[in-house]
């Protein structure tokens, strides 16, 4: 049977060249590649996708605002340094310096990703994290919660290495990604969420 088949394609291992060049499933799904394994991504809740929104366009702004050549992108495919042949994640938001190529389907050198940590999908983000610490040009990794507001964020050192522990940040703080010149309310990022509501 054809690895590229759009039925069943979880049932085929795949290389990241092929799972790039895969049209998908016929439902719409979306997936990600994990050593080879073609792995079906949760669809995200509400308040997953009201979160993701708001710091796209809380990115967008602050870009524009200082000047930066930096192109956001909702859900683009990147691929992890570490195991590069058979692995492609799926990060909720992604930042690059580099102008999308034609035919291009992944993104070059991401600067920095962005997660929404949602109940289902916990293992899976924090697994990723790792991958991601792989990719030589990323300086931030952020996760937000989608059960109360609060985030994470993964900073690279001046000497390249990630810290062991990230940095928390309260309802009541301030989320700073130095990376793409945004520096807001965490708040911010809940607008329009139950959350924003909670005393």
């Amino acid at each position: 049977m054809n690895a590229l088949a759009p039925q069943p394609p979880f049932r085929h291992r795949m290389t990241t060249a092929d799972f790039l060049a895969w049209p998908g499933d016929e439902n719409g799904r979306k997936f990600e590649l994990v050593d080879g394994a073609v792995t079906p991504l949760s669809p995200a809740s509400y308040v997953h996708s009201r979160i993701q929104s708001n710091v796209l366009v809380l990115l967008h702004t602050a870009i524009r605002d200082s000047g930066r050549l930096l192109y956001p992108t909702v859900e683009g495919v990147v691929v992890p340094r570490l195991g590069s042949g058979l692995n492609a994640r799926v990060p909720d938001l992604v930042v690059t310096a580099a102008i999308a190529e034609r035919g291009e389907q992944d993104v070059s050198d991401p600067i920095l990703i962005v997660e929404v940590l949602s109940p289902g999908n916990q293992d899976r983000t924090r697994a990723n994290l790792a991958s991601y610490a792989t990719l030589p040009t990323l300086q931030e990794i952020a996760v937000l919660h989608s059960t109360s507001m609060a985030a994470e964020l993964y900073r690279r050192q001046p000497d390249g290495a990630w810290p062991c522990d990230p940095e928390y940040i309260a309802a009541d703080g301030r989320l700073s990604l130095t990376s793409a010149g945004l520096d807001c309310a965490l708040a911010e990022a809940y607008h329009g969420t139950w959350l924003a509501r909670r005393p």
